[in-house]
């Protein structure tokens, strides 16, 4: 497995750096990892894929640029329309498997992804093939 993110190369992971001020030194933060403390791992995030996380849709099963397979849970915030989630959580597959963990991980919605089963939106009105059931009955045009 590959990982997203690795340890800053210039202040390995505490976020700050050493200043020198003439004459004595005083800590500043990092400007490569801008304090966090990591960077993303080479090739990270797109891994070479053209489709990102925020592209797909919830349920869909992807292979993830670090070469794990995942299901895709949720997007946060939630997918609207003209607005890019900023992290999706998804569940791991197990290697061998493929048995869900049930165990939400959160992933930057920009990681590339490969796509294996892909799910289409559902744009169609709900089937009225229970007009009987109360609960499904309209009523100017919302549900009762």
């Amino acid at each position: 497995m590959i990982v997203v993110y690795v340890q800053c190369s210039t202040c390995h992971g505490s976020g700050c750096v050493a200043i020198r001020i003439t004459s004595f030194y005083d800590s500043g933060r990092c400007p490569r990892c801008d304090g966090l403390g990591r960077q993303w791992a080479p090739g990270a995030p797109s891994y070479g894929c053209t489709v990102t996380l925020a592209d797909r849709y919830p349920g869909e099963i992807v292979t993830l640029g670090t070469g794990q397979r995942a299901k895709i849970l949720w997007h946060m915030p939630r997918k609207k329309p003209k607005q890019v989630p900023e992290s999706t959580f998804v569940d791991l597959l197990e290697e061998f498997t493929d048995a869900e963990t049930y165990k939400a991980v959160e992933y930057p919605s920009c990681v590339g992804v490969e796509v294996i089963v892909s799910r289409v939106a559902e744009t169609s009105a709900h089937v009225r093939g229970d007009e009987g059931d109360p609960l499904q009955r309209r009523h100017g045009g919302a549900l009762i």
